[in-house]
């Protein structure tokens, strides 16, 4: 029985995820801040032959909240086969995190970067292990002079820079785990109807409604990207949910932008 931590498990991609890597007798743990939809999603779970369902209560707006939520994790676990980052937001206004980050660079690369750090320990240990964090093809770049949106804001730009975000962590991340016999590896989903949408402007949540796809596809690739053996060599790689290997989006693949994020990122959780 292999175990695995997922985010964003009460959203449509997770949960989609979760029932495949469930049926298949994986121990999962659920990380998420509402108990109560925790809990639905772990009973549907168990409903489809998931046996060892566990959750984890985290708010990923707060660096304190998910270095709990980890350290919970850690004293009861010895491994760790995998973890899955899916959890993101899309806010239409300007908002700040717990700790005064820009909302959604908060939730959607901090949130990422501390729970993957604080749980690298176990991951490495355990031979085989995955890291897999959803994200999308964006070129946006981030302003590194105005991280938090307080100069200037556009929520489509900070949305796509938050997802620059996580290409640029990924692929440093590989670099540290590179030899190891682990992996760190992105993926884009596709358009899938989701909560993600619920703040894009009207004519933005329509169009998307329409060509949206079912999660069902995204939720079988990611459990093949965490635990088929044919993906052993997916470090530092980014994939679709044909299980395509797609090119690295804009300046996602420069070392030097990846080892500033990472820095300034480690600098803002002291």
């Amino acid at each position: 029985m292999k175990t695995f931590v997922i985010t964003g498990v009460t959203g449509a991609i997770g949960k989609a995820a979760a029932l495949e890597l469930a049926k298949a007798g994986n121990k999962l743990i659920l990380v998420g801040r509402n108990k109560s939809k925790l809990d639905e999603v772990a009973k549907e779970l168990k409903a489809a032959g998931g046996q060892e369902i566990e959750s984890v209560i985290a708010d990923f707006g707060n660096v304190a909240s998910v270095k709990k939520a980890a350290a919970e994790i850690k004293a009861k676990n010895t491994k760790l086969d995998g973890l899955i980052n899916i959890a993101a937001a899309y806010k239409a206004n300007r908002e700040l995190t717990n700790d005064k980050f820009e909302y959604m660079f908060g939730i959607n690369h901090m949130s990422v970067y501390v729970l993957t750090n604080e749980l690298l320990s176990l991951i490495n240990a355990t031979p085989g292990a995955r890291i897999l964090t959803v994200t999308a093809p964006s070129s946006t770049p981030l302003n590194f002079d105005d991280l938090h949106g307080s100069k200037k804001y556009s929520a489509f730009n900070a949305f796509g820079a938050s997802k620059m975000a996580n290409h640029l962590f990924t692929y440093a991340l590989s670099r540290r785990m590179h030899g190891i016999g682990t992996a760190a590896v992105a993926f884009h989903p596709g358009l899938i109807k989701s909560d993600l949408i619920r703040e894009m402007p009207f004519f933005v949540r329509t169009l998307l409604t329409l060509i949206s796809k079912k999660p069902d596809k995204p939720g079988h690739a990611i459990a093949q990207l965490m635990t088929a053996s044919h993906f052993n060599n997916v470090n530092g790689k980014f994939f679709d949910s044909n299980l395509k290997e797609l090119k690295k989006p804009g300046y996602s693949g420069d070392e030097g932008v990846q080892e500033k994020l990472w820095k300034m990122s480690g600098e803002l959780v002291k």
